[in-house]
């Protein structure tokens, strides 16, 4: 586009300012809403319940990571220590947080940051009667 002086008025300094801003938007959305998920308190005693027959190895279930093996049972928080991201998914038997890429162990101990702390084991009980876990949440 051009005036009639003959000056550019969409210069490349013009689109490269243009769209580092336009790219530097969603993250800092993300981060402004990773910081409010994590001021955000759960109500106290709040719990889960799960069937017995969980899928062997890691499992995933809202607010709680299950891991079977054979009859040991395990429940740890999904939310990363770090920023409170929501952990979802593995990589093998490694827990990959899916904002920063901390690791954890299938045992909920960190390998790699940015997190330092290791994932809060959740405790539980079973209910033969039901067939079912009852997990406790994290305050």
């Amino acid at each position: 586009m051009e005036m009639s002086s003959g000056r550019n008025l969409f210069t490349r300094r013009r689109f490269l300012k243009l769209a580092a801003v336009l790219l530097s938007i969603y993250p800092a959305k993300h981060f402004v809403d990773v910081l409010d998920k994590s001021r955000h308190k759960p109500n106290r005693n709040r719990q889960i319940t799960l069937p017995f027959d969980l899928p062997e190895g890691l499992s995933f279930h809202d607010e709680i990571i299950a891991n079977r093996n054979g009859e040991t049972v395990s429940f740890f928080s999904a939310t990363c220590p770090h920023l409170g991201c929501q952990i979802n998914r593995a990589d093998g038997n490694r827990l990959v947080c899916p904002c920063h890429g901390s690791r954890f162990s299938d045992r909920g101990k960190v390998l790699s940051g940015p997190s330092v702390s290791d994932l809060t084991e959740l405790p539980f009980t079973r209910d033969p009667g039901s067939g079912k876990f009852t997990v406790q949440l994290a305050n």
